[in-house]
């Protein structure tokens, strides 16, 4: 069974969720496992529509969890996020040179790169398969990172074209 780790974009994006829809039905028919890292909650914690946050929370609630590096501000406790050792470092540090370069701590947006960096951290450490995300950045990158890591980003059209007919 093929181990697919999706974005937390496809659940956020409204534009997605159709394809979202037939990604889930191919977890129903037993073609694929979908999890999504246990960073969704940092995508979420800024989020200031407290009706939206309460609906995609309840939405990341469906999926199997997989932990990623902790982080200070990034990780809650009990999240089933982890500690590195030098290996987990060079990783982590790898993709985020792949993806941003490197990420300041003054950048603005420092908390959404460091997340993304950590799903893909998640999703190498969890062994899965192909990491499925709408975000342009990680998508232009895959050829690097599957190159350096292993690491599979496919677009969702891109993913769903695997199961022909289904």
């Amino acid at each position: 069974m093929l181990k697919v780790s999706i974005d937390s974009n496809m659940i956020i994006n409204e534009k997605t969720l159709g394809l979202l829809a037939q990604i889930k039905q191919l977890a129903e028919k037993g073609l694929i496992d979908i999890s999504v890292t246990t960073r969704v909650i940092a995508d979420k914690d800024q989020d200031p529509d407290e009706a939206r946050k309460s609906k995609h929370l309840k939405e990341f609630d469906s999926y199997i969890k997989v932990g990623t590096i902790a982080r200070t501000n990034l990780t809650w406790t009990n999240t089933g996020d982890f500690t590195v050792d030098d290996e987990g470092v060079q990783v982590s540090q790898q993709i985020e040179k792949v993806i941003f370069g490197k990420i300041s701590a003054n950048d603005k947006r420092a908390h959404n790169k460091w997340a993304d960096v950590d799903h893909l951290v998640g999703h190498y450490f969890a062994e899965r398969d192909v990491f499925v995300t709408q975000e342009n950045r990680m998508w232009k990158k895959r050829n690097v990172l599957r190159e350096q890591l292993g690491i599979i980003v496919e677009r969702p059209q891109e993913f769903l074209s695997r199961f022909p007919g289904v």
